[in-house]
C-alpha cells in the first residue's frame, strides 16, 4: 500500500467571484465531442440534462463565446459539436491545470518530507 503523502489540486476559474469553469466543465465538453451528442454526454457522467445545460450556459454566458453547436432532429437524430473556441478553452485549461498541479506537487515535496516524523 501506497503511504505517500500528495496534494489534491482543483483547478477552477472564477469571473467577478463565480465559479464558471473547472475540470467537470471540461470533462462535459470532452465528452460532448467524443459523443457528439450533450445528452449522452450528461448520461455519461451521471447528471441530468437539464444540469448539463446550466453549466454549460453559464460556461458560454461567463466565457463570451459559443462552445458547441446543436443540429436538432433529422432521420439520425440530433448531433452536437464543439466549436474551435471551445476545443482552443479545453486545450488550455488542461495544460494549465497540468502545470498548477506540478507546481504543486513540487512545491508539496518541498515544504513535507516523506517521513511525517519529520513535520
Amino acid at each position: 500500500m501506497d503511504n505517500a503523502f500528495s496534494p489534491v489540486v482543483k483547478v477552477t476559474i472564477r469571473k467577478n467571484d463565480t465559479k464558471f469553469f473547472g475540470p467537470g466543465v471540461a470533462e462535459l465538453l470532452e465528452l460532448i465531442d467524443s459523443e457528439g451528442s450533450v445528452k449522452d454526454a450528461c448520461r455519461a457522467m451521471g447528471i441530468s440534462y437539464s444540469k448539463g445545460r446550466t453549466i454549460l450556459r453559464r460556461a458560454e454566458e461567463m466565457l463570451g463565446v459559443t462552445l458547441f453547436n446543436i443540429q436538432h432532429g433529422g432521420l439520425g437524430g440530433g448531433a452536437a459539436a464543439l466549436t474551435d473556441s471551445a476545443r482552443s478553452i479545453v486545450s488550455s485549461y488542461k495544460a494549465f491545470e497540468k502545470d498548477v498541479k506540478n507546481y504543486a506537487h513540487d512545491s508539496f515535496a518541498r515544504f513535507f518530507p516523506e517521513d511525517p516524523k519529520l513535520l
